[in-house]
């Protein structure tokens, strides 16, 4: 009877689509516009507690108390940041100050961030991450160097997902996002 037969089809049914999920590997099929946002800052560290160059501001508490945490600086600045929509077919690149130049790009079919500085002498740093941290879990990738203009202090760049926040939340940090036009790849 059809009593009898309907939670079969129902299991068969079931057993059907756990095994085209097995062989299909369970991976995302993403479109040709498909894309990420990320949240991009440029931060100094110093120990001196009125920088003499321009900043837009202070870092976000939660940001200052991790750095001191594991870096040496007792303070840090905001110098940039920016909201980058990045395509995970081609990639982007931006300008973060007259010294700092990003390409960024998704590799590994969306697994893997691939961001390239590069440095005023012309040579290019190439380093990578796996993006679902950052994307999915709120993981921050951060990229530092020295400071070639001011002895002791360091420069950071903070990749982390753009998450929405509400008006009070981003005027109580005091780093708003700028949009980015960032141009493509070539």
């Amino acid at each position: 009877m059809m009593k009898g037969k309907c939670p079969e089809y129902f299991r068969n049914l079931l057993h059907a689509v756990m095994l085209l999920m097995c062989l299909s590997g369970m991976k995302p099929v993403m479109g040709a516009d498909a894309q990420v946002t990320l949240s991009v800052s440029l931060v100094c560290g110093t120990d001196k507690p009125s920088p003499s160059f321009q900043y837009a501001g202070p870092v976000h508490q939660e940001l200052q108390d991790k750095f001191t945490k594991i870096f040496k600086w007792e303070h840090y600045f905001l110098l940039t940041k920016k909201e980058l929509n990045l395509p995970l077919v081609t990639g982007k690149k931006i300008r973060m100050s007259k010294d700092c130049e990003l390409i960024f790009q998704v590799l590994e079919e969306g697994k893997v961030l691939q961001v390239q500085l590069l440095e005023p002498d012309e040579s290019v740093r190439t380093l990578k991450h796996p993006l679902e941290p950052i994307w999915k879990e709120g993981e921050l990738f951060v990229i530092a160097g020295d400071n070639k203009e001011s002895a002791g202090d360091a420069w950071f760049l903070v990749i982390a997902s753009a998450k929405p926040e509400s008006k009070d939340s981003k005027a109580s940090k005091g780093d708003p996002p700028d949009k980015e036009s960032a141009s493509r790849t070539p």
